[in-house]
């Protein structure tokens, strides 16, 4: 049974009994904060699901076309609205005074798109001022140094 209180703050799961809580120390303390977090996950998944379909294309030609596309388009506008996103908050994060789900979200795309650099993007000074602050926290910094290397 799953049962939601409220969409974006308090999902709990329930299977024969053990009980599992939605986060909230990674979650937005209002529900204008839950917005942008979940505005910065949707923009992400939609970036995957272009880079999946690009990525697995069986169609040599159409797959040129799609990565074409992906990195001359899709991307740089990606990029720009979510630099318009951050800067509209007035923080150093997406939802905020602290780092949230969003901002992970955000960091590991980003990350992936520097092909596992910690370069920053020219052209998008907000974006690559919140990836550096993220990949400086120390548990993120530890993780990233012991986690498996992986194409993705």
């Amino acid at each position: 049974m799953i049962t939601v209180t409220s969409i974006f703050v308090n999902l709990q799961l329930e299977w024969r009994g053990p009980k599992f809580a939605y986060s909230k120390s990674y979650g937005g303390k209002s529900s204008m904060e839950e917005y942008r977090i979940y505005v910065v996950q949707g923009a992400v998944t939609d970036l995957m699901t272009k880079m999946v379909s690009a990525h697995f294309e069986q169609d040599e030609a159409k797959k040129a076309e799609l990565g074409k596309e992906l990195q001359e388009k899709f991307i740089p506008a990606w990029l720009t609205s979510l630099e318009k996103v951050l800067a509209d908050c007035g923080t150093e994060y997406f939802a905020g005074d602290r780092m949230t789900l969003g901002d992970l979200y955000f960091f590991f795309a980003y990350e992936y798109l520097n092909k596992g650099t910690d370069d920053t993007l020219p052209g998008f000074p907000k974006l690559g001022a919140l990836f550096t602050r993220v990949a400086s926290n120390a548990n993120i910094k530890a993780w990233r140094e012991k986690r498996p290397k992986t194409e993705f």
